[in-house]
């Protein structure tokens, strides 16, 4: 997707609790004033997405697509240009995810983030 999506500066697994922490930092592709103009910035979404896929990850390498979220609350407007996302794995294809800034403020809260699985050959041309 290009730069704008390159958020993800550092990330750990914690693979016993099936969980993952990201260190997110505004990419240089978006804008101080882009990111103000968004409650949440897409790609910084996608990011939080992204680190899920980290939690979620079984080692099969099998692509996972987002599918579906239960409840997205948004505390408070993610202006911010460096961020911690947290993602818990709560199903065998399902997560809940915290986004906060750096002063550990809840920005964001997603419960039943889910994806489905994709074949290999779903992205094979013909």
């Amino acid at each position: 997707f290009g730069a704008c999506f390159r958020w993800l500066e550092a990330a750990w697994l914690d693979t016993d609790k099936q969980a993952a922490l990201a260190k997110l930092r505004q990419p240089e592709g978006i804008a101080e004033k882009e990111l103000g103009s968004y409650q949440l910035h897409p790609s910084l979404l996608d990011a939080c997405f992204q680190v899920a896929g980290l939690a979620l990850d079984d080692g099969t390498g099998e692509t996972r697509l987002p599918f579906s979220i239960q409840r997205l609350v948004l505390q408070r407007p993610a202006h911010d240009a460096e961020f911690w996302c947290h993602a818990r794995q709560t199903g065998a294809d399902s997560c809940d995810i915290l986004l906060c800034n750096v002063r550990g403020e809840l920005l964001l809260q997603v419960e039943g983030f889910g994806v489905r699985r994709a074949p290999a050959s779903a992205f094979q041309q013909v």
